[in-house]
């Protein structure tokens, strides 16, 4: 991460021991946060991944109002509470809070700071990783996903990320002229599926490192049921390799599970499950699906796709333990990010392949059943409430 401060102090102090009482402030905070600060100016705050705003002393009101049209929001003011610099914090907070400005002054204990400063740079880095981000849509959503489209201009406004369509006939002359292989999977295939099975999913997987490459793309989502259709097999190994090595890949065309995943590996760089609610009772909530990262599993086995029958996909074990639950709507306005427990791996025979079962609450089988954001939802190991929900609300 790449941390800015942007300093303003009035001139009727004593600059000398302000700067020298700043900069071991900063270098105490920077510590304790593990972050190294750049000082910036006005014209050099932009390319940090986050900017902070050193309220030095009093006085300096004015400074910032002239100062306020050239930096970018939110705005993160820190004050050490000597040369009456909370004082002036405060006057300017509350200038932003008039302009509709998200603002937040940091002050007090300095490892109370120190981790919110940290915090707080997790979730701008993530915005600005996000931003620019060109993602590939491989066809079109399939059929049954009629609530997951989204607007490519809010997209676009919003987040500042792009949508690449790339016709499924150009993905399949891809396929054709195209192979890629990872030795160990492919080793750990052979002799399990016949040579030219295998042969079908490092032909798809390396089409797709194709279009990444040509396009310059941070992820994609394939309408993988045509695959199957016009190929006999799946993309199911494929997207489970492109998550590990850090391109977010989604399946069925499903652009909003593929923008709540690229959430999370901006804001954690973690790959996330992308997964089906199968079954529900009042405490317990089974997900699944045919592919899974290679790099959420504590061991996986290949097994045939399971609505086809046909391509190899991927049964993972995912450890037990601190899961979030998380998915963003495809209108951009809602989103759900729920804690909860993996408690148990299953081998059901009528579900997808990679199959887990989470605890549940009351309140989340209402959202479930009243009010959800789509069908496919996001499976992160940890504990992330807070910091998704800072990302999508501050």
């Amino acid at each position: 991460m790449q941390i800015g401060v942007y300093h303003i102090v009035a001139d009727n102090y004593n600059q000398e021991s302000i700067n020298n009482d700043g900069r071991n402030y900063l270098t105490k905070l920077g510590k304790l946060s593990g972050i190294t600060f750049k000082k910036v100016t006005l014209n050099t705050a932009l390319e940090m991944d986050a900017n902070f705003i050193f309220v030095k002393s009093g006085g300096t009101e004015g400074l910032f109002k002239k100062a306020y049209e050239k930096l970018e929001g939110p705005y993160y003011l820190l004050t050490t509470g000597e040369y009456n610099s909370l004082a002036a914090a405060l006057e300017i907070a509350t200038f932003l809070k008039n302009n509709n400005e998200v603002c937040e002054i940091l002050h007090g204990d300095i490892e109370e700071v120190a981790n919110r400063v940290k915090f707080l740079s997790t979730v701008a880095s993530a915005k600005k990783q996000l931003k620019g981000t060109k993602f590939g849509v491989i066809g079109e959503p399939s059929d049954w996903l009629i609530a997951s489209s989204i607007d490519e201009e809010k997209l676009m406004n919003k987040y500042g990320v792009e949508l690449v369509s790339i016709p499924m006939d150009e993905f399949l002359m891809e396929v054709v002229t195209n192979f890629s292989s990872n030795d160990k999977i492919l080793r750990e295939l052979m002799g399990k599926f016949s040579d030219k099975e295998v042969a079908k999913v490092f032909k798809v997987y390396g089409a797709l490192k194709a279009l990444i490459k040509k396009y310059k793309l941070s992820g994609l989502t394939i309408r993988c049921f045509d695959l199957v259709e016009k190929s006999s097999t799946t993309a199911c190994l494929a997207l489970a390799l492109l998550n590990k090595e850090g391109y977010t890949s989604s399946c069925e065309g499903d652009i909003a599970s593929l923008l709540s995943m690229h959430i999370i590996r901006c804001l954690l760089d973690q790959s996330s499950f992308q997964a089906n609610p199968s079954h529900m009772s009042n405490t317990e909530l089974t997900l699944a699906h045919c592919t899974v990262p290679f790099d959420m599993c504590s061991k996986y086995t290949f097994m045939t796709h399971f609505e086809t029958n046909q391509g190899i996909a991927i049964k993972g074990t995912l450890p037990e333990g601190d899961v979030t639950i998380f998915k963003l709507s495809a209108d951009l306005k809602s989103y759900v990010a729920y804690e909860t427990t993996l408690i148990e791996n299953l081998d059901e025979k009528n579900l997808c392949r990679t199959q887990i079962k989470i605890k549940i609450d009351e309140c989340f089988k209402k959202y479930l059943l009243t009010s959800p954001c789509g069908n496919h939802h996001i499976v992160v190991k940890g504990h992330h409430k807070e910091l998704i929900d800072a990302f999508l609300k501050l």
